[in-house]
């Protein structure tokens, strides 16, 4: 087994184990041995399911895949709450309930949080003498959250300056020696897109009115998940707008909103071809519109790699996208000796 598979089937047979650990545990806790000595097994159980899975957690997770030790201390209060969950009314140990353990979550998560702070700032200090502000950033951010840390810190950030924080004052960042290339202008995007913000406002509040009168703490999740869904759009029409694809002489800036964005050689593209209608699904073709259909193909000589929110990536050798001023680009590319149908 390669390094790759044990890395999938680890998480997977931690979670065969617990669940069977929950199953046990359930079984036990409705039994009638537990009804007649239920302060004495009332602790075991809570011992059992809260601090087997932490070890089993530790050596299947943390130490063979090198995840951060400050997972232990999230899924401890995960453990503690479904074992408080599980345990029957009236019989849990010490009266402990998830109320109470509330400020000692904040306080712990306060401390995590100063001390990374403290270490991220130290870092980015000594990176601004060499570097601009925001390859410092970025390098502070993954020297001391990791690679992956930082583009979920950063894919955070971009949602939330482009949706709340001063998104009416910002301009386009074209220069005189680059070329935009908009995609929102004659392809109806921006006004389909209010639409959908507007639907989905409703639908938001709809659905929370109705979970909300059986479940009230779900109907909260589901409306704060949908909320941050709703900010995600936001920005990505915002960027859309601020933040449009380019050409350089030498590169072609591709920026799809929030969602995708790469830099490409204008040599590396051999065809543009017209489009009438969204492509068929293949797997190195990116379709980079979201509500509209592309008009133009982009066929690359060699596929390269293109960055999605939150540190994903796809290789593609195929673009799919909607550009307002074709006549425009068309002939930029036939000046980088590109194919143009």
């Amino acid at each position: 087994m390669n390094y790759r598979t044990a890395a999938l089937s680890r998480p997977t047979v931690f979670a065969l184990f617990y669940l069977a650990l929950v199953l046990v545990e359930y079984q036990i806790t409705r039994s009638l041995a537990f009804k007649q000595h239920t302060n004495l097994l009332a602790g075991a159980v809570l011992i059992d399911l809260v601090i087997l899975p932490e070890i089993a957690f530790y050596w299947l997770i943390i130490k063979p895949l090198n995840r951060p030790k400050a997972l232990l201390g999230l899924v401890l209060f995960t453990f503690i709450k479904l074992a408080l969950f599980i345990l029957p009314a009236g019989s849990r140990p010490f009266n402990v309930s998830w109320s109470a353990l509330v400020p000692f979550i904040e306080a712990s998560t306060l401390i995590i949080v100063l001390v990374r702070f403290r270490s991220w700032l130290r870092v980015y200090r000594t990176l601004r003498f060499v570097e601009n502000s925001a390859d410092a950033l970025q390098g502070s951010l993954t020297t001391v959250f990791g690679s992956k840390a930082t583009q979920i810190i950063l894919g955070e950030g971009q949602v939330i300056r482009f949706s709340l924080l001063s998104w009416y004052q910002l301009k386009k960042d074209i220069t005189i020696q680059q070329q935009a290339v908009t995609t929102y202008k004659e392809s109806g995007q921006t006004a389909l897109m209010v639409g959908l913000l507007l639907v989905c406002g409703i639908e938001i509040t709809v659905l929370h009115l109705l979970i909300a009168h059986w479940y009230p703490a779900v109907a909260h999740l589901v409306t704060a998940g949908s909320i941050y869904s709703l900010l995600f759009l936001i920005a990505d029409l915002v960027t859309t707008h601020v933040r449009p694809s380019f050409l350089t002489p030498t590169t072609f800036h591709l920026r799809l909103g929030m969602r995708w964005h790469a830099v490409i050689l204008r040599s590396n593209i051999a065809r543009v071809e017209p489009l009438t209608d969204k492509p068929t699904k293949e797997p190195a073709l990116l379709n980079g519109m979201l509500l509209t259909a592309p008009n133009t193909l982009l066929t690359l000589h060699e596929p390269v790699w293109i960055e999605g929110a939150y540190g994903i990536r796809k290789e593609i050798q195929k673009i799919a996208l909607f550009v307002d001023d074709k006549r425009s680009f068309s002939g930029a590319m036939i000046a980088s000796g590109c194919q143009v149908n």
